[in-house]
């Protein structure tokens, strides 16, 4: 397909493109007659390639767009991506799909593009897995999130743990809010992997976890498969006032040692941090109750909790550890206060049954 300077191919929602070759003369060609196009993918619309040559496209080179799909079945596989305009990329991924591209080319950059893949947004991985090519690689591409890896697989299973980002990362969590761990996968391979095997989160730890050392949580991992990359959850919420602070987390795959692998030393992932901070310290207003000896204590609290414990103590410099009451909202009254008498307030939040942290788990291997 010869496409005219500045022209748009251009595939809409629910449309369907196929870039389907073969070996050698048998490949498929999209290129320009002159000049250079454009090839937009948008937002519901799918594109299926293999065994196909990309050349002669502007900017933004194939442009798959957010929303859009890729068919997995013909992810860019043994595809050619040349001849693109100076100073632009080949092939941009912003759909937010995991994918496997096996296979791809990159000739010498001859044209002067400044990147082989770009992906601007901060979802889906894309795993290039044996591509060739003097332009192949991560350090020829646009990947500002991290999300574009370049292996070289083999027959012999290769578990690794790509990436974790703690959700939400920011503002740092209080004791008792409920995180989401995100993790990729890969079995950097040509083969699936069908052996049940484990992946373990530490919560924090001071040095790198052993082989057979169980997690405070783990998943069981019964199938992987070659070269596509797998995301994954933890449902974290820490409750534990000994464990606020910084969190020097670890991953590790394969724990248990259930899988033979061409390397069983990159298996441990981290450390990775996320700051757990203590619940903040409510500073009440006092004020008398009028004809008694009571007192009205009256607070604002800046997040949702289960409630307050109030304390009292006779000296200000006291361990304040008589509990005079607890109070379901931000105020509490005390009728029987008498003089002298000093109150400080803490916020409580309950955990449910079987909250997280909890003691680790131990299997047998």
């Amino acid at each position: 397909l010869f496409m005219t300077q500045e022209d748009y191919l251009q595939v809409n929602f629910g449309g369907r493109l196929e870039v389907l070759g073969g070996l050698g003369d048998a490949m498929a060609r999209l290129t320009a007659s002159s000049g250079y196009y454009n090839l937009n993918v948008l937002s519901g619309a799918v594109i299926a390639a293999e065994w196909g040559i990309f050349e002669g496209m502007g900017p933004q080179g194939v442009n798959v767009m957010a929303g859009a799909n890729i068919d997995p079945e013909h992810s860019f596989g043994a595809c050619v991506f040349r001849n693109g305009i100076s100073g632009g990329t080949l092939l941009t991924l912003d759909n937010a799909a995991c994918l496997l591209v096996s296979n791809a080319v990159f000739p010498a950059n001859t044209w002067g593009g400044a990147s082989n893949v770009r992906k601007t947004v901060d979802a889906g991985t894309v795993n290039f897995a044996n591509a060739s090519g003097t332009f192949q690689g991560e350090a020829f591409d646009n990947d500002g999130y991290g999300r574009i890896y370049w292996n070289t697989a083999s027959a012999a299973f290769d578990l690794q743990i790509l990436s974790a980002f703690w959700c939400p990362a920011s503002p740092p969590p209080y004791l008792g809010d409920a995180l989401i761990l995100k993790l990729t996968v890969l079995n950097n391979s040509t083969s699936n992997c069908p052996t049940t095997h484990y992946l373990d989160l530490y919560y924090t730890r001071s040095a790198s976890p052993a082989l057979h050392d169980p997690g405070n949580q783990y998943a069981a991992i019964n199938f992987l498969p070659a070269g596509l990359p797998v995301e994954l959850t933890f449902a974290v919420a820490n409750y534990s006032a000994a464990l606020a602070g910084v969190w020097n987390s670890y991953l590790q795959i394969d724990s248990g040692g259930d899988v033979v692998e061409s390397a069983e030393t990159n298996n441990v992932y981290g450390p990775f941090n996320i700051n757990w901070l203590p619940l903040p310290v409510p500073e009440p207003q006092i004020a008398s109750l009028p004809g008694t000896n009571g007192v009205v204590l009256n607070w604002i609290y800046p997040i949702s909790v289960s409630g307050f414990n109030i304390y009292a103590d006779t000296s200000p410099y006291g361990a304040f550890s008589t509990l005079a009451g607890t109070s379901a909202t931000t105020s509490f009254t005390d009728g029987t206060a008498g003089p002298h008498r000093f109150y400080r307030v803490k916020a409580v939040r309950t955990p449910p049954a079987f909250s997280e942290p909890r003691n680790p788990v131990r299997r047998n291997y």
